[in-house]
């Protein structure tokens, strides 16, 4: 992706985006990504969506 922004994913990322993009190949197009606290769910999940290119809801609740 060449936005001018250099980015650089934990192999973790990675790994979650390679197992999304499986999923989505399966058929699966809901997907709930489930990390802990600090390992980059928004990062991930923004750069997921900017590579795709496709229209994406993303939720998140606000209560602990």
């Amino acid at each position: 992706m060449d936005n001018g922004i250099d980015i650089t994913l934990r192999p973790y990322q990675e790994s979650a985006l390679v197992a999304a993009d499986q999923a989505l190949q399966a058929g699966v197009t809901k997907q709930i990504w489930s990390m802990a606290t600090g390992l980059g769910k928004t990062f991930s999940g923004t750069f997921y969506a900017m590579r795709r290119n496709q229209p994406t809801l993303w939720l998140v609740h606000r209560d602990e």
